[in-house]
């Protein structure tokens, strides 16, 4: 995003602080700096400097930790504020301990890592500049022992106020974490081959690998409703984006919301001797991705991930678009998870796309009820045959209506499709669940030329009543019912090959046609406990033969008004 529309988005400055905070602050002054400091462990001296035009403080650390209580701690538009430290591996700890809201306006420069602790909140101007190995800014609380022996744990306090960035941060070293009951981001915050962390919960934990960079964090649901929102740009290149914001109460619970971008993908330079995939980690009641959003994980080695988690509802709205895939040519594309505990719905773009040569990725989108809108592309292509990804749908019951139909039908130009009706995700009182149906009017439509298959699993029934239409015959269907599976009178399926398995009774009221390839067979296997053919079974392929396999463990009922046709050969 460049700078001018970086511009056009701070002009809202003084509107989005008023909104966060109870009482209105009047700016700093422009050579303001932090007061009141106490040093309360570590060798630390403070030195100030002060021009007309410009205030410089200097705090020099001579041991790896220091704490300091401030009576306030405001940065001035002129003014600069160095933590002179050791080397990278050293910690400050700021502790403000007055009434009122950081405000940061000017510079903070750090060589290790700075943490910023106001129960009030902290606000970072649209021409704030952060420079630091690492930060953590936050209205939760941390012990001086638990900071000291490396134990990263905040803990909420009922009259937590705000983070708001609208200026730029950047952790030059490890990580940047902003941790608070409302956190929103309007500005730049940047980790490089590190982690930015957004959370809210009563409890955050810091975890730090052997390597002690930030490697995770852990978030206990907070009795205050949690807000994350992202409206401009976090980057992570070859790292990882972390948000949670999950409360107790349900009706009154976390929210997640993506306006802006996402991105965690690293740059493939000459420079560099090995790129690495990065990661984005969603989780809390509620995520949207807003219309225009971009939330992107591109792969170089195939393990870059995007995973949304929300214990109720998770929306993708149309023009948002969430991607992890292939860098360059020959690259495996990344995997894509989205699940909700409630509801799922799909109206924008998921996409794990292989580079030529490449596997495409896998695409998961899971709860109890999944909408998808006309409007949704999902795709995980690859240019390979036999190398294309996969689309994995699952529901409590899977309606496949006009919108959905619309959509397998395009993905499957490219992408295997997988659609499973779960009854174990709705739990014992509800309907039909476990049931897969292709309405009337849903018509599923494949044009290309590339071999891909569509899978349906139903833990009970499978019912069709549309169509599926494979126009070049390089489609493998395969329909598995727990139940019994039904093709209805005005049903019409058409595949390069077609497989028929359930548990319970198969009845063929309709068409089933098996057309194959230039190198492939037609081929219909049908195997059910009861097997009743009233409609047309269909094996035709004018190069290859044609096979019609039927199997009934119990009853086989052929029809009277039933045909079978092969190698265009009628058996009635």
């Amino acid at each position: 995003m460049d700078a001018k529309r970086h511009m056009k988005r701070n002009a809202l400055v003084i509107s989005t602080l008023m909104a966060l905070y109870p009482l209105a602050y009047a700016n700093p002054g422009e050579t303001e700096l932090p007061t009141g400091a106490n040093i309360v462990a570590g060798d630390i001296h403070i030195e100030t400097s002060h021009t007309p035009d410009q205030s410089v403080m200097d705090i020099n650390q001579a041991t790896q930790r220091g704490v300091i209580d401030w009576q306030s701690f405001n940065v001035g538009a002129n003014s600069v504020v160095n933590f002179n430290q050791p080397n990278a591996s050293s910690s400050t700890l700021n502790r403000i301990v007055g009434a009122n809201p950081s405000q940061i306006y000017g510079q903070i420069n750090a060589t290790g890592e700075v943490l910023l602790v106001n129960g009030q909140g902290i606000y970072f101007s649209p021409n704030s500049q952060i420079e630091v190995g690492s930060i953590a800014a936050t209205t939760h609380d941390i012990s001086n022992d638990d900071y000291l022996n490396g134990n990263y744990q905040f803990q909420e306090r009922m009259d937590s106020g705000s983070i708001v960035n609208q200026g730029s941060i950047k952790a030059l070293n490890d990580y940047a974490a902003l941790l608070a009951p409302e956190v929103r981001n309007e500005g730049l915050i940047f980790a490089r081959q590190g982690t930015v962390a957004l959370a809210s919960g009563e409890t955050i934990l810091l975890k730090f690998n052997d390597s002690k960079t930030l490697s995770s964090i852990t978030a206990t649901p907070s009795l205050i409703k949690g807000l994350i929102d992202n409206r401009y740009l976090i980057e992570a290149p070859g790292g990882q984006v972390i948000m949670t914001a999950t409360a107790v109460n349900i009706l009154n619970g976390g929210i997640i919301k993506q306006s802006g971008q996402v991105n965690v993908t690293q740059a493939v330079q000459q420079s560099l001797t090995q790129t690495s995939d990065g990661k984005i980690l969603l989780s809390s009641n509620q995520i949207i991705f807003n219309s225009q959003s971009q939330t992107i994980a591109h792969s170089s080695q195939g393990n870059s991930h995007i995973s949304a988690t929300a214990s109720e509802h998770i929306d993708v709205k149309a023009g948002a678009i969430i991607s992890t895939n292939a860098t360059a040519t020959g690259h495996n594309a990344g995997n894509i998870q989205l699940t909700a505990g409630k509801q799922l719905n799909l109206a924008g773009s998921l996409r794990a796309n292989a580079s030529n040569s490449g596997v495409g990725g896998q695409i998961k989108t899971s709860a109890p009820t999944v909408s998808v809108a006309s409007s949704a592309q999902i795709s995980a292509a690859s240019n390979v045959p036999g190398q294309a990804g996969s689309w994995d749908l699952e529901a409590s019951k899977v309606n496949i209506d006009p919108n959905l139909a619309k959509v397998m039908g395009a993905s499957l130009n490219h992408t295997n499709v997988n659609a499973s009706a779960n009854q174990t995700l709705c739990g014992p009182n509800c309907d039909d669940v476990g049931a897969i149906l292709l309405e009337s009017n849903s018509a599923i439509h494949k044009i290309s030329l590339i071999p891909t298959s569509l899978s349906l699993r139903s833990d009970r029934n499978l019912t069709f009543n549309g169509s599926l239409q494979d126009d070049q015959g390089t489609l493998t269907a395969s329909f598995t019912s727990f139940g019994d599976l039904s093709v209805s009178t005005l049903a019409n399926l058409t595949s390069g090959q077609v497989s028929f398995v359930a548990a319970e009774d198969i009845t063929i009221y309709g068409q089933v046609n098996s057309i194959g390839t230039n190198t492939q067979d037609s081929m219909v296997n049908i195997l059910g406990a009861n097997v009743a053919i009233y409609g047309l079974i269909s094996g035709r392929n004018p190069l290859n033969g044609g096979k019609i396999n039927l199997s009934a463990l119990n009853d086989l009922i052929l029809g009277a008004a039933r045909e079978f046709v092969v190698m265009d050969h009628l058996f009635q």
